[in-house]
């Protein structure tokens, strides 16, 4: 297993390709949270995010508040890694549950960042489309033998700084 130092620079040497850095600010943004599971009551929600890139650059780390009728009511923190070859990977942590057992994996195409994995329960997708005021942002689950994507969460966000 590489030193941390190994693994900086590993990363800092690809950063030409590192498109994380277009992530960073502070993110203010109204979301629809569908009813699930997760979330039986549903509704609008407001999300803050504040995205900063550590490790000489090498790694963004976001912190996310979601707020509903003035109540805290999720706190999120993600971290997320460039690899070789246009491959990134997401590591989410929120008080909803316990934290990932393995990173998700993600690519660019054109102004859209798209994380998907293979769950227990079916497929989760998570969805990042750049636009000049900030993203907009979306969670996708298809249950398992379902071909179709539910949105279970979507948002606009705008820049803040």
């Amino acid at each position: 297993m590489p030193f941390l130092s190994e693994v900086v620079l590993l990363f800092s040497s690809v950063s030409n390709q590192n498109r994380l850095p277009e992530l960073v600010g502070t993110f203010v943004g109204e979301e629809v949270v569908s009813p699930s599971p997760w979330s039986p009551r549903g509704g609008p929600a407001t999300g803050r995010t504040h995205a900063r890139m550590v490790l000489r650059g090498a790694v963004l780390v976001t912190d996310y508040v979601e707020e509903r009728d003035g109540k805290v009511i999720l706190e999120g923190h993600g971290v997320y890694t460039y690899e070789a070859q246009d491959l990134y990977r997401m590591y989410w942590f929120d008080t909803s549950g316990p934290g990932p057992d393995a990173p998700i994996e993600g690519r660019w195409i054109g102004d859209t960042l798209t994380f998907e994995r293979a769950t227990a329960k079916g497929r989760v997708r998570y969805v990042y489309t750049l636009d000049p005021e900030g993203y907009t942002f979306r969670i996708e689950h298809a249950a398992s033998g379902a071909a179709a994507f539910a949105v279970l969460m979507q948002g606009k966000y705008r820049r803040q700084t």
